[in-house]
């Protein structure tokens, strides 16, 4: 769905970091790791769907998943 929305999109591009991992990758070690490499002046968009969301608080270090954590 990312790819059909964004493909008009030049400046935007989608990673397919976590599906690509020998091993199992927690959102919040992903994030920290393209913070890491594109440095913290970059824009991230983290896009996740409604039924992700009300979840959310069941997630590995999920306050760090949002700007006031």
């Amino acid at each position: 769905m990312l790819a059909l929305a964004t493909q008009n999109e030049p400046s935007l591009a989608i990673s397919p970091f976590e599906i690509e991992a020998p091993d199992r990758r927690y959102t919040v070690n992903t994030l920290e790791h393209f913070v890491g490499t594109l440095g913290e002046t970059s824009d991230l968009f983290f896009v996740m769907g409604a039924d992700s969301w009300t979840e959310i608080t069941t997630w590995r270090d999920w306050k760090k998943l949002t700007r006031d954590g």
